[in-house]
């Protein structure tokens, strides 16, 4: 048996809340990629989150690639 994984501890502890219809969505897209869903909500979020800093990198990028 695995030891437990340590994880840094949260100062200050963080709730989100999903209607029962996304969270439906979340559970369907974790099972479909045999992740737990708390994992796989948590990879959503940080790829949404890269997603986000990269359009707002690009704002102001008017350069002509033709």
């Amino acid at each position: 048996m695995k030891p437990p994984v340590k994880m840094p501890s949260r100062k200050v502890p963080h709730s989100i809340r999903f209607s029962d219809e996304e969270w439906a969505v979340f559970i369907l897209g974790s099972k479909m990629r045999g992740l737990e869903v708390t994992r796989y909500v948590r990879e959503c979020a940080l790829t949404g989150h890269t997603l986000e800093q990269t359009m707002a990198a690009r704002i102001g990028d008017r350069r002509v690639t033709a």
